[in-house]
Parts: C-alpha cells; structure tokens; sequence
C-alpha cells in the first residue's frame, strides 16, 4: 500500500466529513430562522427569501461534502488491497447513496429519505467494520474506522427514530452531532504516522 497516497486520500475524506458535518448541524438553525422570517412575514415585517437561499446553500454545502466523501472512497479503494478493498467499497457504496440522498433531499423529505438514511448507516456500518478488522490497513486506520463504526451506529439509531413524527428528527439531530464529532474524529486518527 503506498502510505503516500493513503494519507492524502484520508485526509481528503476528513476535509469532506468536516464540510458535510457542518452543514448538518448548522441545517436545523438556517430552517428556524428560516420559520421566525416566516412568521415575521406573516406580519407584513419583510421577506423571507434570504432564508430560503442560505438552506439552498447549506444543502448544496453537505451535497459538495458528501460527494467529495463520494469521490474519495472511489480513489481510496484503487490505494488499499485485499480485504481493505472489500470494505472501502462497502463505505463508497453508502456515500453514493447518500450522494443520491442528497440530490433527492432538495425535492423530498419525511419517511421515504429516512428509510435512505437506514440503509446508508447499514451500508457505513458494514464498511467501517470490515475496515476496522481489515489486515491490510494499518493499525492507526483500524482505529479509526473503529470510531467511524460508533459513529455509524448512532447515525443508525438516528435515522430509525427519524420514522417518529417530529420527535424522531429532533432525536436524531442530537445523535448526529456527537456522531459527526466522532466521524471527524475516526478520520483524523486514520491518518498513517
């Protein structure tokens, strides 16, 4: 395995979890804003469109950064051997979906993108797992990918809860932050000394 390359693309994919974390997170704040301009326009106090055009940019932030995840899975399986390979094409799989996910999420919403994100945490599940036993990779990426697999499983426990009307989206949004702390995390300790 060239060490060299590895550690590029890992650090690439850290840079993508750090963009698609932070859009994330900050989605659930630009849409109350977006819902209190709302009310103030129900009021004859303005408009709202400049609430409407940050979620746009926000949604096209976490598109940008799961796809960029996207891509460098594809380039990372092409680095690593055996069953490493097996297992980062498992994480690419499930970036792709989510890649999908996110193109679908600027026209659908509710049950429909929450079975979506079931299958992605499967998918992310399965990979990092086999990453996090895969001989091939080095001790630090097994790490790593076993901080990615936690991460993966409240991501799991999120998107379950997200079928719960409301409650289950408020739920799984507080799953998600400490998921995405402990996903940037896995990437960054997956870096090969």
């Amino acid at each position: 395995m060239n060490v060299e390359l590895f550690n590029k693309n890992v650090k690439l994919a850290f840079t993508a979890v750090l963009v698609l974390a932070i859009s994330q997170i900050l989605l659930p704040f630009v849409d109350l804003l977006g819902g209190a301009q709302g009310v103030a326009n129900s009021a004859g106090a303005g408009s709202g469109s400049f609430w409407v055009i940050v979620r746009w940019l926000v949604n096209i932030a976490y598109l940008a950064g799961v796809a960029g995840f996207c891509y460098v899975m594809f380039m990372l399986k092409d680095v690593v051997e055996g069953s490493a390979k097996e297992a980062v094409n498992l994480v690419f799989i499930g970036a792709a979906i989510a890649t999908g996910a996110a193109i679908l999420d600027f026209f659908l919403s509710g049950i429909l993108m929450a079975l979506i994100g079931i299958g992605v945490a499967v998918v992310y599940l399965l990979g990092y797992n086999k990453m996090k036993v895969a001989a091939e990779l080095p001790d630090t990426a097994k790490a790593g990918a076993g901080l990615c697999s936690i991460a993966a499983i409240l991501m799991l426990i999120g998107a379950v809860l997200c079928l719960i009307p409301l409650l289950g989206s408020i739920i799984n949004f507080i799953l998600l932050i400490p998921a995405y702390i402990i996903l940037i995390l896995g990437w960054k300790k997956a870096v090969v000394a």
